[in-house]
């Protein structure tokens, strides 16, 4: 198993399982500390069955950490692409706020040779635009 996880100094963390070269995962954005301003942490696992999973791996590891979920919704991770696709939204959690200035720039920034593709309401993930 392969797990990338970074720190910038804007104290974000990007924890991104990704086992496979390409593959859908359930994605969970989070806050340590503070509702509205603590660490974000973006958490994706690929072989989850809901996003609690993810929330309860996560406690069960930090047990002393107040944690708020923002929401979350599916990622897929396209290696060979070099795409990163995050879509639609948590059933439990919902959404989080602000998926293209928080989320988007905070994966994008550990992974500069991806592309990352965004939208909220679509059952299926954003296609790349064409490059022409």
């Amino acid at each position: 198993m392969r797990r990338e996880t970074m720190n910038t100094p804007m104290s974000n963390k990007v924890d991104i399982d990704i086992t496979s070269p390409t593959g859908a995962h359930h994605f969970l954005v989070i806050r340590i500390g503070n509702p509205r301003s603590g660490s974000l942490v973006i958490l994706a696992k690929e072989g989850v069955k809901y996003h609690q999973d993810i929330y309860d791996s996560y406690l069960a590891n930090h047990p002393k950490e107040n944690v708020y979920v923002q929401g979350g919704g599916f990622m897929s991770v396209d290696k060979k692409e070099k795409v990163i696709r995050l879509w639609s939204e948590s059933g439990k959690f919902g959404k989080e706020p602000d998926r293209e200035n928080t989320t988007v720039p905070a994966i994008q920034e550990h992974y500069p040779d991806f592309q990352v593709l965004a939208n909220y309401d679509a059952l299926f993930p954003p296609e790349p635009e064409d490059s022409e």
